[in-house]
């Protein structure tokens, strides 16, 4: 039962980590591209699912990002996500809409602007949330 209790509370400090790790991420994009209204607004949706079920970040992180991408982050290969057509990833997923697509090539072309400095801390950033939902993946 102890070892249950620990797996448990490994979990919520886990999840807790990577839903303020997450909120760092999208605060340094915000500074980043200011006049970005999707990136503030994704910003919000996240606050209010990280009030309303934080494991819910983490767990979609995984299945989405982990899942399909983690060599390309891990490899810190920036250039994979600045080129890679995402359609297919999306298909017949809650993400395939006009927004989210949208979304994906502002940023893909906001990318373009940035510094390499600023596109190593976004892979360190991605690679972080990554870890952390593998760690959190495998304690199920």
């Amino acid at each position: 039962m102890f070892k249950q209790i620990h797996l448990y509370m490994d979990k919520i400090s886990l999840s807790k980590a990577f839903s303020t790790h997450f909120m760092e991420f999208l605060n340094e994009m915000t500074s980043l591209f200011p006049k970005n209204v999707e990136i503030r607004t994704f910003k919000t949706a996240v606050t209010q699912i990280k009030r309303v079920n934080p494991s819910r970040l983490i767990k979609t992180w995984f299945s989405v990002v982990t899942v399909r991408f983690k060599d390309a982050i891990y490899s810190e290969n920036f250039s994979f996500f600045e080129t890679k057509d995402y359609s297919n990833d999306l298909k017949n997923t809650n993400y395939d809409n006009d927004g989210i697509h949208k979304f994906i090539k502002d940023m893909r072309t906001a990318s373009n602007t940035m510094s390499i400095d600023n596109k190593k801390k976004t892979m360190k950033y991605l690679s972080n949330l990554t870890k952390m939902s593998e760690m959190y993946s495998n304690k199920m």
